[in-house]
């Protein structure tokens, strides 16, 4: 690992021009990197280098990583040696160092060896009993709690399941105090996200009861907070930026449990118009829910984003949050594009003004051009780009054709375009089907029926404005269970932050 560190060239460029995330990074993800005194990255890496520790120096990497993007040139070896079983001895140092290889993994856009590597970090838990025994050390219990934590949130963000079940562990959280309002209310979200991922891998899906009891057990929860602990008017008053920035972090958890705990039925917004009554009215409340969960995510994301717009363009965790905002924003957007028909009197352009949803898409599209730091290969540059596409292809797409566009962690969304298209050319699973359109027409001309339009059907079809609707694979479908969805679209083999000699988990 010390072979592999860059030139004191690079070196002094990294501290000079490429250091502004370490505070924020630590301070957001509670990294205890080196000591309480390494308040900069500079001073880290020299004691990091001093005292020769592998974890250290493997956090070191991690840091340079982070601060230039090459992830393959330093991960690599931090891969190599603190992943490998009998380099690892379970102090306090090994598991900050495979926390942030994962948490740096996501940055790369490798969800899937993230996931693999907290899996890793949990089984290494067990292996040294600090799932039940944390408590005996106040390193390890960060450190317990941080590995419990991402391997919940990574799982829910690219719909797999966690790793352990709850009871395998020691998950007592003590009672709230003023102090402790932050850690408490983080904790019971991060168990509860195991509920959301339970709900979101149950096979036959769960009733529409299951889904609304975990949104209350989410509620409960947060109502143990003082009032107006987590309004944002409130949230902006307080002097603590630490404590302000915590808070709206709160929020956008809270707001992301909810809003993926509805997914799969806000999805259906393309497939239920034949369903029963009560089947519709379900899907109905969980598109209403769906929605507005995401937009009072953004409203919280764009908070954080303002409180200082410079450094959150360079800060880390904003931009891991920008992956859930992505997905909050294509949630807005097809439901815009599935709400009502288009005003023809409107232009691209004028339509950000006049729909409030499409304004927000628009201002998540901003911020994720502004973090990407002008790096379009960057996980805020990809989505970036991503998010763009997908609002901008409408208009590239003739009457009868289509585009896909994959939109990291969540899937591939396809738009389709055909002016008068039959209900009865949807297939059952929602997706428009080419070939079932033409034998449709053709018996239909020989038995003289009538066409029916979709624009007379169900209000939940998959019309998009006047003429187009989408259809979807990913996670969140359970009609795509096998879709190697985590793969399509990136070619890793040519991707500057991939990994071309590691396989996909």
């Amino acid at each position: 690992m010390l072979s592999t560190l860059p030139s004191d060239a690079e070196i002094q460029t990294i501290f000079q021009t490429r250091s502004r995330w370490w505070e924020t990074w630590r301070q957001s993800f509670g990294l205890g990197w080196g000591e309480d005194e390494n308040k900069t990255l500079e001073s880290f890496a020299t004691h990091a280098v001093c005292t020769g520790n592998p974890s250290l120096l493997g956090s070191l990497l991690v840091c340079f990583a982070l601060s230039c993007g090459d992830y393959h040139r330093y991960l690599t070896p931090v891969e190599h040696w603190i992943l490998a079983e009998d380099n690892f001895s379970g102090n306090a140092y090994d598991f900050q160092c495979i926390i942030a290889l994962g948490l740096c993994l996501l940055s790369a856009l490798q969800p899937s060896r993230a996931w693999s590597v907290f899996r890793t970090a949990t089984t290494r838990l067990q292996l040294a009993g600090i799932h039940k025994n944390h408590q005996k050390s106040e390193s390890l219990d960060v450190a317990f709690w941080q590995i419990f934590g991402a391997d919940r949130w990574v799982s829910l963000l690219i719909g797999l399941p966690y790793s352990a079940p709850d009871h395998l562990y020691d998950l007592e959280i003590p009672e709230a105090t003023e102090s402790s309002y932050i850690k408490f209310h983080y904790r019971h979200l991060t168990i509860l996200a195991g509920r959301v991922i339970d709900v979101l891998q149950s096979d036959p899906p769960p009733s529409l009861s299951k889904l609304i009891s975990v949104e209350e057990r989410i509620d409960e929860i947060t109502a143990q907070l003082p009032p107006d602990y987590l309004d944002i008017g409130q949230i902006l008053t307080s002097p603590d930026v630490p404590n302000k920035s915590a808070r709206l972090y709160r929020l956008t958890h809270i707001h992301q449990l909810k809003s993926f705990l509805y997914l799969p039925l806000f999805l259906q917004i393309s497939g239920t118009r034949n369903g029963r009554a009560e089947q519709r009215h379900g899907v109905k409340y969980g598109i209403s829910t769906c929605t507005n969960s995401a937009r009072s995510f953004l409203g919280a994301f764009f908070t954080l984003f303002d409180l200082d717009p410079s450094t959150a363009a360079a800060d880390n965790s904003i931009k891991l949050t920008a992956l859930t905002a992505l997905c909050a924003a294509v949630v807005l957007y097809l439901n815009s594009l599935s709400s009502g028909e288009k005003d023809p009197s409107q232009t691209d352009q004028s339509r950000p003004f006049s729909d409030p949803d499409i304004a927000l898409v628009y201002r998540v599209i901003f911020i994720l051009q502004v973090c990407s730091e002008g790096r379009e290969e960057s996980l805020c540059g990809q989505c970036h780009q991503a998010l763009h596409k997908l609002i901008s292809c409408g208009d590239e797409i003739d009457l009868g054709g289509s585009r896909q566009i994959s939109v990291p962690c969540f899937g591939i969304i396809t738009l389709m375009r055909g002016k008068g298209v039959e209900a009865s050319n949807i297939s059952e699973t929602g997706n428009w089907d080419p070939e079932l359109a033409d034998t449709h027409s053709h018996s239909q001309a020989a038995s003289g029926g009538e066409h029916i339009q979709l624009e007379n059907v169900d209000p939940i079809s998959p019309l998009l404005f006047d003429d187009m609707f989408f259809s979807y694979q990913g996670p969140w479908n359970p009609n795509e269970l096998e879709f190697d969805w985590l793969n399509q679209g990136i070619d890793l083999t040519s991707y500057p932050c991939g990994f071309s000699n590691l396989d996909s988990t």
